[in-house]
């Protein structure tokens, strides 16, 4: 019985035993993670500085390269104004390196001295091309000034002619046709000039040259215009059939004008003159400009005015 007793004993203790095992035997999964990631991070590590070293060891060598090049720019910068024969002889390269040096300095002097001759050049070249240009700009410019001297003056003299003061006899002398033609005569004078000027205006664009037209220098007489207008053939516009009207009806008035219509009305205490009746509404007479051709109407009938 005792044994037995014991062995359950030792048999507990094993269980236990193994129990703790197991616990210890669980962490080792973790433990074995963390070693391989440390073993990773050491190894990332290792790579980072070697390749660190080999940068280092690259910058030191071209940090020795400059250092050298650099002693050598300066000793070669301390001679460059001598010529090799101011030189040691006995120290052979240099020699030879300072010639080259020299050799490319004067190369280079050259080389800029012929750069600036070629840049002097073209410039000479472009303000030769300017100075040519400036006959054809001056003598456009002449031939605008004087289409524009013909068109002031002839317009001044246009205004003249339109501003001169006839006396109250000299005026009442004139017949309607004569002062009709007069208002011709000057307009289709102005338009001659619009186009000659146009015409001038047109060459001064197609050559550098030109000769413009320069009218006489001539007062141009009332009486000659007068005579002129008179013989020129009359234009029945709206204006000539406006009097007319007036004049072949001798109780009408004209009241007022809109685009190619016009309004007549009626002296008082008189009839109708087209349809001889009373407008007891107090209507008056429609005018109407039709292509050289005049129309008047009243409510009851309409009649042409004959030029």
């Amino acid at each position: 019985m005792q044994s037995i007793d014991s062995l359950k004993e030792l048999n507990a203790k094993l269980l236990a035993e193994i129990a703790k095992l197991k616990k210890k035997n669980d962490k080792f999964p973790v433990l074995e993670k963390k070693f391989a990631k440390v073993e990773a991070e050491n190894a990332r590590r290792d790579s980072e500085n070697a390749e660190l070293k080999s940068r280092i060891g690259e910058f030191e060598a071209r940090l020795a390269l400059l250092e050298q090049g650099s002693a050598v720019d300066g000793m070669a910068l301390s001679f460059v104004g001598q010529a090799p024969s101011d030189l040691d002889s006995n120290n052979e390269e240099m020699v030879d390196f300072l010639d080259e040096a020299y050799k490319k300095g004067i190369s280079n002097k050259i080389r800029e001295s012929k750069w600036e001759k070629k840049q002097r050049d073209q410039e000479a070249l472009v303000i030769s091309q300017d100075v040519t240009k400036i006959p054809e700009v001056t003598d456009m410019l002449t031939s605008e000034q004087d289409e524009q001297d013909l068109s002031q003056s002839y317009e001044a003299r246009i205004e003249k002619i339109k501003q001169v003061s006839y006396s109250a006899d000299a005026i009442l002398s004139l017949s309607y046709l004569q002062i009709q033609n007069i208002i011709v005569h000057v307009n289709s004078v102005t338009s001659s000039h619009d186009e000659t000027v146009k015409i001038l205006h047109d060459w001064s664009h197609m050559t550098s040259k030109i000769n413009p037209y320069i009218p006489p220098k001539a007062e141009v007489s009332t009486l000659a215009i007068v005579l002129s207008a008179s013989q020129s053939k009359p234009t029945y516009d709206r204006s000539y059939f406006h009097n007319k009207t007036l004049d072949q009806y001798p109780n009408l008035y004209r009241e007022f004008s809109s685009e190619n219509f016009d309004y007549y009305g009626i002296t008082d205490e008189t009839s109708c003159p087209l349809c001889k009746l009373d407008h007891n509404d107090e209507k008056g007479i429609d005018g109407r400009y039709e292509a050289g051709s005049y129309f008047i109407k009243c409510e009851q009938c309409e009649i042409e005015i004959v030029a």
